[in-house]
């Protein structure tokens, strides 16, 4: 290997990407080492509204963790990190309600998809409406709120992977919302 031949670097064909993703997280970390070191209050850093230098960081971190994704792994291997971070995310938000006393009751649900076989383009468009769910949401997704957002996604005149998930889900809490 030549000193400086670019490889893990983006146009390398030895782990594409690798090194933009390192330095993209290296970013994310110094605004959160930045947000500790003025306890949370995101508005008074000396240098800016770290808000706003999340917003730039996180954007930056997920286009080049999904960029790193696509070059490196497989659709099988994608699918997988992406149910892999799913499971995550709803570990998350129990640990966080458990620790919080949202008042949720300590519920945490799964969002619900339609029961069957999916293709890869549907995984990607069920992806992208759990995201929209999470982004819509202006609170912790309990089960009120989420029932509220699915009643009115079921309301609105159109089709789609919003609407399925949206009739699942309200069948499937139905007995919860008695």
């Amino acid at each position: 290997m030549t000193i400086g031949s670019g490889d893990f670097s983006i146009g390398s064909t030895v782990w594409p990407g690798t090194s933009k993703l390192i330095e993209e997280m290296g970013e994310l970390q110094q605004v959160l080492g930045k947000l500790i070191a003025v306890a949370g209050e995101a508005e008074t850093h000396w240098s800016g509204d770290l808000r706003a230098k999340f917003i730039e960081e996180i954007g930056d971190t997920e286009a080049a963790l999904s960029f790193f994704r696509e070059m490196n792994f497989t659709k099988d291997e994608r699918r997988k990190i992406e149910a892999r971070a799913r499971e995550k995310r709803i570990l998350f938000r129990k640990w966080h309600e458990e620790h919080s006393g949202l008042p949720s009751g300590g519920k945490v649900f799964h969002l619900p998809v339609p029961n069957r076989q999916r293709s890869s383009e549907e995984d990607a468009r069920l992806n992208a409406a759990t995201e929209w769910l999470l982004c819509e949401l202006e609170e912790p997704p309990t089960v009120d709120a989420l029932r509220k957002l699915a009643q009115k996604e079921l309301e609105r005149p159109r089709s789609g992977i919003h609407r399925d998930w949206a009739a699942c889900f309200l069948k499937e809490t139905e007995e919860y919302a008695k």
